[in-house]
């Protein structure tokens, strides 16, 4: 082999080294890097988080403690009852129109069974002022009692009335929770 011939081999056996170093240890390595700066921003997120638990405790506390004194329901029915004489009053006092109000047909327990979420969905009608002062009502609901979406229309253009879908939740003593027909 000539000296030529030596060197091109020599050259190509480097490059075959470096490839191959790179496809196996550099990339990995990378990665790695990548892994642990995707990770680390979610570590950061869920800090943050825990500390605005933490900061807010006192507050959510005395929610709780006004939930627990306002009764939190375990019975099913009684806690529809209760939401749905609520919202009738609350639109009433309001001047909404209600055009619609109906419950979601059964409870859905949280993953570890201590509480269950009932839906109700809201069809409404009035103006402005009517509706400021219904969410004014949802707002400082002694009950647990949760917006999921909410949906403002102005069906006819040019006129003062608006239609309000709104989408609401509360939660019941799932652990302890009765028969949703109103017996124990």
């Amino acid at each position: 082999m000539s000296s030529r011939e030596r060197i091109l081999a020599l050259g190509i056996a480097i490059l075959v080294v470096v490839i191959v170093g790179y496809q196996f240890v550099v990339l990995p390595v990378l990665g790695a890097f990548d892994r642990v700066a995707d990770e680390t921003t979610q570590l950061r997120n869920e800090v943050k988080e825990a500390r605005a638990l933490v900061d807010n405790r006192e507050r959510i506390e005395t929610t709780w403690a006004g939930y627990e004194k306002a009764g939190l329901e375990n019975d099913e029915f009684s806690a529809r009852a209760r939401v749905q004489a609520s919202i009738t009053e609350w639109c009433q006092a309001s001047r909404l129109k209600i055009d619609r109000l109906e419950t979601g047909r059964d409870a859905r327990a949280d993953e570890d069974n201590r509480f269950a979420e009932i839906t109700f969905r809201l069809t409404a009608s009035g103006g402005i002022r009517s509706l400021q002062r219904f969410f004014e009502l949802v707002s400082t609901a002694p009950f647990p009692l949760r917006v999921l979406d909410c949906t403002i229309s102005n069906p006819r253009a040019g006129e003062e009335g608006l239609t309000l879908v709104l989408n609401l939740s509360t939660i019941i003593d799932a652990a302890n929770a009765t028969d949703a027909s109103g017996g124990a």
